[in-house]
C-alpha cells in the first residue's frame, strides 16, 4: 500500500476526482499555491500494482499541459482503520516508485563519500592484517550499491539523466576507493607486506566463479531494488564484489606491484560490468520497459554498449582465467613428475625436499641421508623427464652440499 499525491490546477479538479474515484474512495483534497496559482492536491492510498495504470490514465485522459500535473508516490507500509481488516501493499514497486528510487540512488551525499573513504581505509587495514572479519566490516559500511542499481535501471528505461548521473558517481566511487586505499597504504608503508599476502592474492586472482557470482549478486540487488525488501543485505553483497578489489588495487600501486594491480583491475572491471548487466536483465525480465519511443531508442543504444563492454570484459577475464588455470595445471603436473623422479632415485633417504617451478627453470633442494646419486645424476634424469633446465642442490646430514654445475 502506498499513499499518492496528485497536484492539478483547480480547473481540472472535477475531471481528476472522477478519474481517481475509479481507483479509490478514500480521497482527501487541499488547496496549495504553485507559481502564484491555486492548485488542488489529492491524497489517497492505492496498491502499488495499480500506480502505473493510474499514472498513465492521468497523463492520457486529462487535458493538462506540461508542468500542470504532479504525481508523488509516498511509502506507506499498511493502513489500519477501525472496523476494517488491516491492508498491506504488494511487495513489488511500481515503475513510478522505482524512478524515484533511481533518482535518489544515482548520486551520493557528502556522508556517503565519507563512508566510502572509511570503508576503503578499513579494508586496507584488514588486508594488511590478513583479517577477513575486518574486511567484511568494511563491506558492511560501504554505501556503494546505489549508483550501480540506478545505472542498471536507467539503461533499462532509457533515462539519459539517470544513466549519466549514476555512471559518473559509480565510476567516481571506485576511483575514490582506490585513491583512499593508495594514500592509506603510503601512510603506513612500513606495515605493507613486501609482496601480496595470501588474502590479497585470493582477491586479485580471477577464478571461474568470479563472473557468475557477480551476475547473481547484480540480479539479487535488482530484485531488492524493484520490491519493498530492504537493500541492506544486497548492498553488502555488492560491496563484496567491489570494495576488497578496490582496496587491493590501491595497495598494489603503493607497493608497487603492477602485475597485481593489473589482475585486480581486471577483476574489478568484470565485477562492475557483470553487476550492471545482470541488473538490467533482471529489470527487463520483470517487465520494466521505456515509457516513450525516445527513451526506448536511448535504452537500446546504451544497453547495447553495456552488453558489448560486459561481454568483452567476460571474454578477457575468461582468457586470463583459462591461461592461469592452464599454467597452474602444468606446474602441478611438473611438480608431480619431479617428485616421482626424486622418490625413485633417493627413496627413503630424503629427509626434506623443496621444489620450485619457475617459467624457465625447475629448482630442487634435497636433504638426504647417504645419497645414492649425485646432484648431476639427478639433474640429468630430471631434465630428460621434464624437458627443461633443472638446478639440483643436494644437502647431506653431515653438512656437505652437492650442487649441480652451470
Amino acid at each position: 500500500m502506498n499513499r499518492v499525491e496528485v497536484t492539478v490546477p483547480r480547473s481540472a479538479e472535477d475531471d481528476v476526482r472522477e478519474l481517481l474515484s475509479e481507483y479509490t474512495e478514500d480521497i482527501t483534497t487541499s488547496e496549495v499555491e504553485k507559481d502564484d496559482k491555486t492548485f488542488i492536491k489529492f491524497q489517497f492510498p492505492v496498491e502499488s500494482d495499480v500506480i502505473d495504470d493510474l499514472s498513465e490514465d492521468l497523463k492520457s485522459d486529462t487535458d493538462l499541459k506540461t508542468g500542470e500535473l504532479t504525481i508523488d508516490v509516498l511509502e506507506q507500509r499498511a493502513q489500519i482503520e477501525k472496523g476494517k481488516r488491516r491492508t498491506g501493499g504488494s511487495v513489488a514497486l511500481s515503475v513510478e516508485e522505482m524512478y524515484s528510487k533511481a533518482f535518489a540512488f544515482s548520486q551520493f551525499e557528502t556522508s556517503s563519500w565519507a563512508l566510502i573513504g572509511l570503508a576503503a581505509g578499513i579494508a586496507v587495514a584488514g588486508l594488511i592484517m590478513e583479517n577477513m572479519m575486518i574486511v567484511i566490516g568494511a563491506m558492511v559500511i560501504a554505501p556503494i550499491l546505489g549508483p550501480f542499481l540506478a545505472l542498471s535501471f536507467g539503461l533499462t528505461v532509457g533515462d539519459r539523466k539517470i544513466i549519466q548521473d549514476s555512471m559518473f558517481h559509480a565510476g567516481a566511487s571506485m576511483a575514490f576507493s582506490i585513491v583512499v586505499a593508495l594514500i592509506a597504504s603510503l601512510l603506513i608503508s612500513s606495515l605493507l607486506p613486501p609482496e601480496p599476502n595470501p588474502l590479497m592474492q585470493l582477491i586479485a586472482n580471477p577464478g571461474f566463479l568470479t563472473i557468475p557470482l557477480s551476475l547473481l549478486v547484480g540480479s539479487a540487488a535488482a530484485l531488492t531494488f524493484s520490491t519493498e525488501h530492504r537493500e541492506a543485505l544486497a548492498g553488502v553483497a555488492v560491496a563484496i564484489a567491489l570494495v576488497p578489489p578496490a582496496a587491493v588495487a590501491g595497495m598494489a600501486l603503493a607497493m608497487p606491484d603492477l602485475s597485481t594491480f593489473f589482475d585486480v583491475s581486471l577483476v574489478l572491471l568484470s565485477n562492475v560490468t557483470a553487476l550492471i548487466l545482470a541488473g538490467s536483465i533482471t529489470f527487463k525480465l520483470r517487465g520494466i520497459t521505456p515509457s516513450t519511443y525516445y527513451r526506448k531508442k536511448v535504452s537500446e543504444q546504451q544497453l547495447g554498449r553495456a552488453v558489448a563492454v560486459s561481454l568483452m570484459a567476460i571474454l578477457v577475464l575468461g582468457g586470463v582465467v583459462g591461461y592461469v588455470s592452464y599454467t597452474e595445471l602444468q606446474a602441478s603436473n611438473l611438480e608431480t613428475e619431479v617428485t616421482d623422479v626424486v622418490e625413485q632415485m633417493s627413496g627413503n633417504h630424503v629427509l626434506m625436499q623443496d621444489i620450485t617451478i619457475e617459467q624457465d627453470l625447475v629448482s630442487v633442494t634435497l636433504a638426504v641421508v647417504d645419497p645414492e646419486h649425485t646432484a648431476n645424476d639427478i639433474q640429468e634424469h630430471l631434465e630428460r623427464v621434464t624437458d627443461r633446465p633443472v638446478d639440483v642442490t643436494l644437502i647431506t646430514v653431515d653438512g656437505n652440499t652437492d650442487r649441480t654445475q652451470e
